[in-house]
């Protein structure tokens, strides 16, 4: 059975992509849309996803988890606190929901929904287009272990590909939040941003909500992640970008010590590459199919990227294409007028790493927020 119902929606795995499959909550109260029985997501290696009939005699065990709770009384209480009133699981029948934790602020009415299990890209903007129909803002807190490295922090799967211009992790066993505001992935896995952490008792509800800007910014942060880029190079790649590597090393360069008009923060998940890698193939393209002088649009390059490099156009790809060709505006490589880009500055191929270095330190000093 390929249908099931999640209270009025309906989940139809032959219109969901492998990767909307995979983060399927699989346990939703799925029911069959003819008998409205109960149903069982299952997704193995061997059979294809799909949904059964729960068995006879069956139990069906509440599958909230102690951390999951115990993180909702956690941000209950700290709601209390600070002499807010919260609910815990608050229904909202007119929508099918249950709310983790619901309180108003401000005159505003907010929902924390804690999620610890991997959900749909379509359920995850169906829940919050539903609290948004009751005027209500949802505030997503995220649990799983989050892994820190050298200037990013590898994401727990619930997070991965999320893009906002905000995130909060929550840890349960040390209370410890940590705030992502403007992140920039760097894979849908990775990501660096603007990061705070600390107890959740040292932070008020102005920390929380936060004033997002929407604008990624130059930190020196970045500039730690950049050089950490170069050092490693060409082993971000996978296999199936040796054809990135071969294409970098015909112009003269290798991915490791790429142009400084590589590799600039931009948010996002519309293309589900390494940073470096697909601002490469970008950057590739323009100085491959363009003369200085030439106009173009934001259309033809994602086009040749779909064409000469087989990356696949997602919602929000061009989004992200167009931020990083205005950064190439800000970086002089090119015009940008009514739309239209013009290839104005061919970029030099011959300088060596130290010297890439020493713009890059410059430029974030020039860009820096």
């Amino acid at each position: 059975m390929q249908r099931a119902l999640v209270g009025q929606s309906l989940v139809d795995l032959t219109k969901l992509t492998r990767f909307e499959i995979m983060r399927i909550n699989r346990h939703q109260n799925f029911t069959c849309e003819r008998c409205s029985k109960p149903l069982v997501f299952k997704h193995g290696t061997r059979k294809k996803a799909h949904f059964s009939h729960v068995q006879s005699g069956i139990k069906i065990i509440n599958p909230e988890s102690a951390v999951h709770r115990l993180a909702k009384e956690t941000m209950a209480k700290w709601l209390h606190e600070q002499g807010i009133k919260a609910s815990v699981e608050r229904r909202f029948p007119s929508i099918d929901r249950i709310a983790d934790v619901y309180f108003e602020y401000e005159e505003m009415g907010y929902v924390f929904e804690v999620q610890r299990s991997v959900m749909s890209e379509t359920e995850f903007n169906k829940r919050n287009a539903d609290y948004r129909q009751l005027g209500i803002e949802v505030i997503w807190v995220f649990l799983g272990e989050l892994k820190q490295y050298e200037g990013s922090y590898r994401l727990p799967p619930v997070m991965q590909g999320r893009a906002a211009t905000r995130l909060i992790h929550f840890c349960t066993k040390t209370t410890h939040v940590t705030l992502f505001e403007d992140p920039v992935y760097v894979s849908s896995k990775e990501l660096y941003g603007k990061v705070t952490c600390a107890k959740l008792k040292n932070y008020g509800m102005q920390d929380v909500l936060g004033r997002n800007s929407g604008q990624s910014g130059v930190t020196k942060q970045w500039l730690e992640v950049k050089r950490h880029f170069r050092r490693r190079g060409w082993y971000f790649a996978s296999k199936s970008e040796k054809k990135l590597v071969e294409q970098c090393l015909l112009r003269g360069f290798n991915l490791a010590q790429v142009p400084v008009e590589v590799g600039w923060p931009v948010s996002g998940n519309g293309i589900r590459k390494h940073l470096f890698v697909w601002q490469s193939y970008i950057f590739l393209g323009i100085i491959k199919f363009f003369k200085v002088g030439d106009v173009f649009s934001v259309q033809d390059v994602t086009g040749i990227l779909k064409m000469e490099y087989g990356i696949k156009e997602r919602k929000g790809t061009r989004m992200q294409v167009k931020k990083y060709l205005l950064w190439l505006v800000r970086l002089k490589m090119l015009g940008y007028n009514n739309a239209y880009f013009e290839y104005r500055l061919a970029p030099d191929l011959t300088l060596s790493m130290d010297a890439c270095l020493k713009i890059d330190d410059i430029l974030v000093k020039k860009f820096s927020v």
